[in-house]
């Protein structure tokens, strides 16, 4: 059958002169043929006429897919997308870690192995999600600390490899589970001098912000591994 067909369509381009002679239509070239057979009309077409013959069965096969059209992507749900990203914070924030670290490729690919269809959050947005995860804790602290009677604050100098000095507090309080804390307040520079008053005055500065002046019972200095 779909050699007939292919006949049935070749003889449409020629003119029949005589039993042994065509004619093609389109260049008005004449061709010998014997016997009805096409064989030199068909390829006279291909040779002088590209395209003019389209097999029928080429015609109606479908267009070939490639595989990935049958995948359908995965996509992160914004629920997991969010507690991934939380996570990913806190991880950071614990592990006192670079905040370039979401740029980092070992940590992306670890990502993308877990779920593919994460998106990672640039660093600008990782550093927005950080200063709220702060100013969350801090103000959740801030409640605790003012609830509680008794506070004590111990100061630390220390130089960082830069060698810049930083003066760090940190408050010690039993909450009301009777649980020991001890969160770090504040690490500022400390450029001036190590005076008795100089710290005073950054102790005075933390026990204002964060409403435990009235609070602290107890202060102790330590600097270069010696308590003072």
């Amino acid at each position: 059958m779909p050699t007939r067909a292919n006949q049935s369509s070749v003889s449409d381009n020629f003119t029949k002169l005589s039993a042994s002679k065509v004619q093609c239509n389109l260049c008005k070239r004449e061709l010998a043929v014997s016997g009805g057979v096409t064989t030199g009309m068909h390829a006279h077409l291909r040779r002088k006429h590209v395209g003019v013959l389209e097999s029928p069965v080429a015609s109606t096969k479908s267009p070939v897919v490639p595989i990935t059209g049958f995948v359908k992507q995965h996509s992160c749900p914004d629920g997991r997308q969010e507690k991934i990203s939380s996570t990913l914070a806190k991880v950071i924030a614990e592990n006192m870690l670079p905040i370039s670290i979401v740029q980092s490729k070992s940590l992306r690919d670890l990502l993308a192995l877990l779920d593919p269809g994460y998106k990672v959050p640039c660093r600008q947005t990782m550093t927005s999600r950080l200063e709220s995860m702060h100013r969350s804790v801090s103000s959740k602290l801030q409640d605790t600390l003012a609830a509680t009677d008794a506070v004590a604050v111990t100061t630390n100098i220390w130089t960082s490899m830069a060698n810049e000095a930083y003066i760090s507090f940190t408050a010690s309080y039993v909450d009301h589970s009777w649980q020991l804390n001890s969160p770090v307040l504040s690490t500022v520079p400390i450029p001036e001098r190590h005076k008795q008053a100089v710290i005073a005055e950054h102790l005075s500065d933390v026990a204002s912000m964060w409403s435990i002046t009235d609070n602290v019972v107890a202060c102790m200095h330590a600097r270069w591994g010696r308590k003072y």
